[in-house]
């Protein structure tokens, strides 16, 4: 790899007295920081806090008003415009990945080498380069394969290496900005892009990692960088620095403990809602539990022991092999989502956009898709009682901003997954199995949606069930945790002996 040189002890990135107003709304307000070369910076704060709008103007998307950015030493201009001309590329949650073309074609699409007919490329030489970076990086894909065919965590390894690859052929030591790159990874997934960002960085790079998930922020990164209200609430050193400490900074006071508790009385838990016997799938093995009236119920184990199946296996978008579903005494058949509906079971998936929402649709026709029938009178669709809907459950989510036609692209990711819930939940349904419903979003927008599944629970004497690989959110909010293993349920931990350590120990045992 090229990498050119950069004077010792000179930031790999540094900005400063950034500012940046959209009408009123102030969402950058002299926001200053530093990454070092060999570092991994964490980027955190709350949704609204200012961590978007940065990312963005890393990328070239905003003009700041005012401020200054070097990288490398170089003072570069604002707009930044195309990064990589001065080293930095950023690494949106949207990969942008084209993923009907080859590992090897997305890694050198970007670098020109098509744009010279009379120059064809010489793909056994790109083939032979590329093979060659992946193996500096310690990775192991086949350069041939269909990105398509990929999992989201290879997907977003091979947008590393593309990164790395664009910045090597114009000379350039790599800066990564990784936007929320391991929200929708499983934890092995996730250890693959640690290790490879830690490569990027033993070799003179560095990278700003914007996150959600404080306890990997804290566990993963050199430092860590707050912010609140568009502004720096905390520089520290991820050693010294508690979750506690980052909470608080983040959302400008000591958090409040809120820990699940049973929701329902013993008279009313005593009646079950869901009960599913000796399901068999391709990955089940005879999974069987119940879950009875207002009771929320995690769900979690290894990867790949079957808990992240059950979501839609309950809803019908996968089909069974065998066993029963049943719903309030009544049997639900398998493999159909008319039927699982039908019988009161809804699903949440955990990639919400790319499952569970219409990204470029509003807000308004999002809620109104599930049930649009209630809109039509006398052969005319009535929109202003599809808004009317709208404005009332978006106040009931508390979705913010509260506008029906907003198009749901543009809210952030707490806010979109309020949506999805009110979606689902204004049908009332008897069973809502949700699948890292917590994925991607603040920790407040996370004590929110907890907050709105408790009070569904309780509200509607429903069953929820959370498929979940955050032990300490399982804890805090669950009134059981199920431990499943080799497609099996294999262990319960009651209320009372909910921990993360609990969950983490009995999940490694069985």
């Amino acid at each position: 790899m090229r990498l050119s040189g950069n004077p010792e002890g000179t930031p790999a990135l540094a900005l400063g007295d950034i500012r940046k107003r959209f009408g009123p709304v102030c969402a950058l307000d002299g926001v200053s920081l530093t990454v070092a070369p060999g570092e991994v910076h964490g980027l955190i704060g709350a949704n609204g806090s200012g961590k978007s709008t940065l990312v963005k103007t890393l990328a070239g998307y905003h003009t700041p008003d005012r401020g200054w950015l070097r990288i490398w030493g170089r003072q570069v201009p604002l707009p930044l415009g195309d990064g990589r001309r001065f080293g930095v590329c950023t690494v949106h949650q949207d990969l942008g990945l084209a993923e009907n073309l080859s590992v090897l074609e997305n890694v050198i699409g970007t670098s020109g080498f098509g744009a010279r007919p009379a120059r064809p490329i010489r793909w056994r030489a790109r083939r032979g380069e590329v093979l060659a970076m992946l193996e500096r990086l310690g990775l192991t894909i086949d350069p041939d394969a269909e990105v398509g065919t990929l999992s989201r965590g290879t997907r977003t390894l091979v947008a590393v290496a593309r990164s790395v690859w664009e910045l090597d052929h114009m000379g350039r030591r790599p800066l990564l900005v990784a936007d929320e790159p391991t929200a929708a990874l499983s934890g092995s997934e996730a250890s693959a892009l640690w290790e490879l960002l830690r490569r990027v960085t033993s070799i003179g790079g560095a990278a700003l990692f914007v996150s959600h998930h404080l306890e990997e922020v804290r566990a993963r990164c050199d430092r860590v960088t707050v912010l609140r209200d568009g502004r720096v609430a905390l520089h520290a050193s991820c050693q010294q620095a508690t979750v506690e400490d980052l909470v608080e900074a983040m959302l400008g006071g000591a958090p409040e403990v809120e820990r699940g508790a049973p929701g329902a009385t013993p008279a009313v838990a005593a009646r079950r809602v869901l009960d599913v016997v000796d399901v068999v799938d391709e990955v089940l093995n005879g999974v069987s539990f119940s879950v009875t009236q207002g009771e929320v119920v995690g769900l979690t184990g290894l990867l790949g022991m079957g808990q992240e199946r059950v979501p839609a296996l309950l809803a019908g978008t996968v089909k069974r092999r065998g066993g029963r579903v049943y719903v309030d005494g009544a049997e639900v058949p398998g493999g159909d989502t008319a039927c699982s509906a039908a019988s009161g079971i809804v699903a949440v998936p955990a990639e919400r956009q790319r499952e569970g929402l219409w990204l470029d649709a509003t807000v308004s026709e999002n809620l109104a898709v599930v049930d649009s029938r209630r809109f039509w009178r006398a052969g005319r669709y009535r929109h202003s009682s599809e808004r009317a809907r709208a404005r009332d459950l978006i106040k009931a989510f508390d979705v913010r901003p509260r506008e029906p036609e907003r198009l749901v692209r543009e809210l952030s990711g707490g806010n979109q997954q309020k949506v999805l819930l009110a979606k689902w939940l204004q049908l009332e349904p008897r069973v809502i199995a949700l699948h890292e419903p917590t994925q991607g979003v603040d920790i407040a927008a996370k004590r929110e949606i907890h907050r709105i599944l408790r009070r569904f629970a309780v509200d509607r004497r429903a069953a929820v069930v959370i498929v979940c690989s955050d032990h300490e959110e399982l804890a805090e909010h669950c009134d059981r945790v199920l431990v499943l293993r080799a497609g099996r349920v294999r262990g319960e931990l009651a209320s009372h002996e909910l921990s993360p350590h609990s969950i983490l120990e009995l999940t490694t045992k069985l």
